[in-house]
This record gives C-alpha cells, structure tokens and sequence, in this order.
C-alpha cells in the first residue's frame, strides 16, 4: 500500500473518510487534528535546583514552561489538590528535610501529575569520618566520600558510586572534633533494591563516646527481612538521642546475611549505605 500525507489541509472529517472509502488501496495520513473539545494533560512542575542535599534556609525554585499555569503544592507527603493547596509563587525556604510535591493547574487544561522531590538538610559537617570496615569489593562507592558527599543514590543504580555495599557489618565512626555540637538525631540513607540483593538492614546501632575505644550504644533498631519483593526505593533511618553531646558517633549496620529462600537465589543479602546526616 502507498501512504498519502494531506497534512494541513481544510478537509472535513467527513470528506477525510470520503477519501479512505473511495481509495481503499492508499493509506492517508492527515496529521495532526486539533480536537477543541478535548482536554490534554499539563507537564509537571519542573525543579530548578540541581541537587537533594541543600543547606538550611536555601531557596527551593520550581517552574512551569506554559504561561497562566498555576502550580500548587504540599510539604506534608500529601497530593497536592486545586482548593486547598498553597499556590507557588515564590521560592520556598526550607530549614529542615521535606518532602515537596507539586501539581499544574490551567482552564481547560487537566491537570499535571504530581513531581516529587526530597530534599535533605546538610546538618552538622563532621571533622573526619572513617570506614571501621571496608565494603565488599564489588561495590566499593567512593569510599568514605561516599558518606558525606551530598549525593542521594538513585534506587535503580545499586553499583553507582554513591553506595558502599555490604555484607559483613557496616561500621563508620564520626568525628565531631574537639568542640562538638550537641547531636539531637542521626539519620542514614540506605537501599532497597530486592532484585539487586540490597535488602534493609536487619539491624543498626549508634554509639556514642569521647574515647574511640570507650563508647555507650545510645540507640538501636531493628526490622523484619522481607517475605516478598517490595518496591525499589531510597530509605532512611532515624535515630532520635536526645541531644547527645559526644566527640565520636559509631554507626554500625548489620546485613540479614542468606538470601531468604522464597527467592529462590544463591548468595547473601547486601546493606547498601549511603549519606549520613547529623542534626
């Protein structure tokens, strides 16, 4: 069959499909049919800042490229709604970690899907931070760097440089100096990426100290190894203790060790770390 293009032109529907009857042996292609009783979606919100690790009081920029569109959003994990949401009107500042999620609205319009973004406050920058133990080398990261360079992982890329991949425990000590602040929580980002073996770890500790080798466990958690796949997604734990104030944190996390057997795998489970923040 030849193709014929009758690309804006003044047919009618009516005479378009006048032509298809009458030369059954030709495909036309009468391109594109501006449809003024249908409504099409709007593009989500865009975000100007380049990066997820931002310093307390910097500025959150967002922008639609359509003009008259009004973008509305929420910092509280909600969705974002036409009514009750505030609308974006200038950059937001943001003086700890939030969840920022944004909508496009326009007449005659639908509306955009949601685009969320995470944003980490920096916190409490550590004089040194050292690797206790080292991670399996096939997933080195950046070393120690990996730790504290700004940079949330991407769930979909456990062997980016941003992770450290373990099966034995993790182990890293934090060094605030000789003048340190008081510390009111720890939080750790890790991974979970069942499909890639990182799995949650089965358990982690913080311990506190003014002599490396003389310290007290201020906190521990613990959680449940999966019993099925779940999403692949960046997670963070969080250890609240109450206004610490010690020179030396020891942060240790342990691995689930086997895979479970309903995976049907050979091999062990991985803990994948990532940043640590101090607050």
């Amino acid at each position: 069959m030849e193709n014929v293009y009758l690309w804006n032109t003044s047919l009618s529907a009516e005479q378009e499909e006048a032509l298809k009857t009458e030369f059954p042996q030709l495909v036309f292609d009468f391109g594109f049919r501006d449809d003024k009783e249908e409504m099409l979606r709007l593009s989500s919100p865009i975000l100007k800042n380049d990066k997820q690790v931002i310093a307390s009081g910097e500025k959150i920029v967002l922008e639609h490229k359509m003009k008259g569109v009004s973008v509305r959003y929420t910092m509280d994990d909600t969705e974002p709604d036409s009514i009750n949401s505030p609308i974006y009107t200038e950059p937001l500042i943001l003086t700890e970690s939030a969840t920022l999620k944004a909508k496009a609205y326009k007449h005659g319009w639908m509306s955009s899907g949601a685009a969320t973004f995470k944003f980490y406050i920096r916190g409490i920058e550590p004089t040194n931070v050292e690797l206790l133990s080292h991670p399996d080398p096939m997933y080195p990261g950046a070393g120690v760097r990996s730790l504290t360079d700004g940079i949330i992982g991407n769930p979909n890329l456990h062997d980016y440089p941003v992770w450290l991949g373990y099966i034995e425990p993790a182990e890293f000590l934090v060094d605030l100096g000789s003048s340190p602040q008081s510390v009111r929580e720890i939080k750790v980002n890790y991974l979970v990426n069942l499909d890639n073996r990182a799995f949650p770890p089965s358990s982690a500790e913080i311990w506190g100290g003014n002599d490396p080798n003389q310290m007290n466990k201020l906190s521990k958690k613990t959680s449940t190894r999966p019993t099925e796949y779940v999403d692949t997604q960046v997670e963070m734990l969080d250890f609240d203790l109450e206004n610490a104030s010690y020179r030396y944190y020891k942060i240790v996390l342990n691995s689930f060790g086997p895979l479970p057997k309903w995976m049907k795998r050979e091999g062990d489970s991985f803990v994948f770390v990532g940043e640590i923040f101090l607050y």
